[in-house]
């Protein structure tokens, strides 16, 4: 990848833009047009890999957020077709499939609005889809932005309906490095999407959730930090005073007193003590 998965301060201020572009979109702003511009120009205009993360983030998480808050995929698809053109509303239809990792509820609908999952996890799916339809960097953030505004600006409940998942701690941008793994994952969404068996549609979208986002392994237990050879000199001194005043039928000499730091008696490192 051009850029690490850690999201900083450009992956923020790039979500921002969008969100201001998409706002301004929405409501017919005069200069809408213009919100862009942060996008393609300055440093943000040198990163798009960074871009492109933060729009499939920015989009998987308005259409996931939509969706757990009492749109279905049918509805979303009906409203989009009469105020977006085909190449839009066909974005529009790659972000609901999107949505598919962890077997939501609204899973068994998708097949019948969303393509299945042709693009690959190893890249930003805004990337594979502007190279698909042979777009420009511009055109492209003017589709992202259109169908951002129409998913913000549609209502909804609140807060998600009983059941629904909760948006994924990392949502959208999601890259998978390894290139046998990133096609374990494609296959396992695309065929999720093609499943005519909703409980075989889920345990494949479940299975390549679990492979996006594998469990952070945890760092193995330290080992016992050794004495240090100070330590174990003064320990073994304690002890030969100790054995010399038994064999002389005297009472044992006081040990060594110990340093200030070192108040116990040493450990060695096979466990026994001295």
């Amino acid at each position: 990848m051009d850029e690490p998965p850690a999201r900083g301060p450009a992956f923020t201020a790039a979500t921002r833009h969008l969100h201001a572009a998409a706002l301004a979109r929405a409501v017919d702003e005069p200069d809408a047009a213009d919100r862009i511009v942060p996008l393609l120009t300055g440093s943000l205009g040198r990163r798009p890999h960074l871009v492109d993360r933060a729009i499939d983030a920015a989009i998987r998480a308005a259409a996931h957020d939509l969706l757990s808050r009492g749109w279905r995929p049918a509805e979303i698809d009906r409203f989009a077709a009469k105020r977006l053109d085909p190449l839009a509303l066909s974005y529009l239809h790659d972000a609901l499939a999107g949505t598919a990792p962890g077997a939501p509820p609204w899973l068994p609908e998708l097949p019948a609005v969303a393509p299945a999952h042709w693009w690959s996890s190893r890249r930003p799916h805004v990337a594979q889809w502007a190279e698909r339809h042979d777009l420009g960097r511009t055109a492209t953030l003017r589709v992202v932005v259109d169908v951002l505004a129409l998913l913000a600006g549609l209502p909804r409940t609140d807060d998600p309906l009983p059941g629904m998942p909760a948006r994924p701690a990392v949502s959208g941008d999601v890259l998978v490095e390894d290139e046998r793994q990133a096609a374990r994952v494609d296959a396992l969404l695309a065929r999720a999407g093609r499943s005519d068996y909703p409980e075989e549609a889920a345990a494949c979208a479940v299975k390549a959730e679990q492979l996006m986002h594998p469990p952070i392994a945890r760092p193995p237990a330290a080992w016992p930090k050794p004495p240090s050879p100070g330590r174990i000199v003064r320990s073994v001194l304690a002890q030969v005073w100790h054995m010399r005043g038994r064999l002389l039928g005297r009472r044992p000499v006081a040990a060594l007193p110990p340093a200030a730091d070192d108040r116990e008696l040493a450990q060695v490192p096979n466990g026994r003590s001295w």
